[in-house]
This record gives C-alpha cells, structure tokens and sequence, in this order.
C-alpha cells in the first residue's frame, strides 16, 4: 500500500483473518481538532504513558544492520559521454555484481558530450552497488561520480505511522464490550451525519462531536462513582 501526503495508516495483522488496513489524514485542521479533542479525553480519563511507549530509561539504542545484510531498489544517474559502449559498460559492472536493471532512461543526445543516465535497479545488496559504482566511475566514458540513493528515499512523500492499536472498551474499567463499541459508533455516526446535513463545517463537526464524546466521559465517571 502507498500512503502519501498527510494521511496515516495502521496495518493490523489478523492472522488466519488476513491484513487490514486503515488510514486517514493526520494533519490539517479537522485531523488536528480530532487529535486534540483526544487529547483532551485522554486528560479526563487520567490515561497518560511515556511517549515511546515505555520509559525512556528502558530504551536502548538499536543495533545497526551490517553494510552485507542491507537490501533495497536503487536510484542511480550517471553523466557519461554519449558514445558507442557506455551502457555495455555500465552494465557489465552492474551484471558483475548481480545488480539487476529494473528500467532505464537517457534524455537528450550530444554525441562526443555527456549526458545523464537514469536507472531503478531491482533491490539489491548495499555493498554489491557500491562495488559497481566504484567500477563504472573508473571507466574514462564517466565524467562525474555516479550518484545513488536507496529507493525509498527517493520515491514519493510517504507518511506511514505505526500506531497502537488499541481495545474498544469502556472508558473507564475496561468492561465495555462489542455490542456497547457498535452502539455507540453508531450514535455517533447518525450524529455526525445530521450535522452533516444542516451544512455544519467540517472543523465544527469534529469539535462538537468532542464535546460529545467528553461528555459521554463525564457521564460514565459521574455514573461509576454513584454505583461505587
């Protein structure tokens, strides 16, 4: 899944169930009302952990993956002189290093002059490209240091965050269950929905349904502390 611009996207694994998959915007002003309206709930309930999910005494730093064991698709660009033999040669030296050509594209022709050269390889080994690369830029058909950078970096703006996912329960004790989840879901998309349909802006429906929802939380501890 490509996930671009202000979205953000939890992958949940259900096992046997399959992948899903969920996103939605997390930035602008409605996404940032939802997020601190949240925040908010969050204050009422008392529910507050470290930001990394556990102390920051506890964290360690994590070990670096050897150069050998890196994996990845490459952006490479080469200036070469534009004459006969300088894509035999570039890729000989990739074929060398089993560095596969995933497509390839050469804008302009200046015979005797140079030109760039644009390939995506197929992923492949870190230190196998670094080998061909030191390799095409000895050959005198080179004029600059071939330039490369893992895929990743260089494909389109992805905002992909690992979320918490966490149980939909009651606020307060945890002993909500699925049918009060599916109520209350529903009550508050009926009441998203009308506001929808008198031409209530988007901004103001986050907030009122914040105000809903904090609320809701404070009827269930006013309700919880009469029954204790």
């Amino acid at each position: 899944a490509d996930v671009e611009s202000s979205f953000n996207a939890v992958a949940a694994d259900a096992g046997e169930a399959g992948p899903f998959f969920f996103q939605g915007r997390g930035a602008g002003r409605g996404p940032t009302a939802s997020a601190v309206i949240a925040d908010l709930v969050d204050v009422a309930r008392g529910a507050f952990g470290p930001v990394f999910g556990r102390p920051a005494r506890e964290l360690a730093p994590a070990k670096r993956e050897p150069a050998e064991a890196r994996m990845s698709a490459f952006y490479l660009r080469f200036q070469a002189l534009d004459v006969p033999g300088v894509m035999a040669e570039i890729s000989r030296h990739l074929a060398n290093e089993r560095v596969s050509i995933e497509s390839m594209i050469q804008r302009g022709r200046a015979p005797g002059e140079a030109v760039a050269i644009v390939m995506i390889t197929h992923e492949a080994q870190h230190v196998a490209v670094v080998r061909a690369l030191e390799a095409i830029a000895a050959s005198d058909k080179i004029v600059e240091t071939p330039f490369f950078v893992p895929s990743h970096a260089c494909r389109r703006p992805r905002a992909v965050n690992l979320l918490r996912v966490r149980r939909l329960a009651s606020l307060f004790g945890g002993r909500g269950g699925v049918m009060g989840t599916l109520v209350g879901a529903l009550i508050v998309g009926v009441f998203r929905n009308g506001l929808q349909l008198i031409g209530v802006s988007s901004i103001y429906q986050i907030l009122i349904t914040g105000v809903l929802v904090i609320l809701a939380v404070a009827v269930d501890q006013f309700s919880r502390r009469n029954q204790g």
